[in-house]
């Protein structure tokens, strides 16, 4: 049995089905993103659970490149996940002040 997600606006606006594998991917590479991250970003987040979610959101509003991210060098890595933090408005979940993912699909 194959579970689809959508969005509440449904697949006839262009949304993309994801199917439950690709969504277990991606919860498995944000995680370890999270793990890599925390370290130098602890100072900034409340707990790892922020962090994650933080990521989520851009990802959700601006598709990554998860693994990508995940094996850059820490230039590019921290360039994102720094840029999220401090660029993300959290009532919105967009990424402001022009900032750009390197990841970005």
């Amino acid at each position: 049995m194959e579970i689809r997600i959508t969005s509440l606006t449904g697949p006839d606006k262009g949304v993309k089905q994801r199917s439950k594998k690709e969504i277990y991917e991606e919860v498995e590479l944000t995680n370890k993103i999270v793990k890599r991250a925390w370290k130098v970003v602890k100072a900034n987040y409340k707990s790892k659970f922020d962090l994650l979610l933080d990521i989520d959101k851009a990802n959700q509003n601006c598709p990554m490149n998860l693994k990508g991210l995940l094996e850059a060098d820490d230039e590019n890595f921290y360039h994102d996940i720094i840029g999220i933090g401090n660029n993300m408005n959290r009532k919105t979940g967009k990424l402001e002040n022009c900032f750009l993912l390197r990841f970005a699909k």
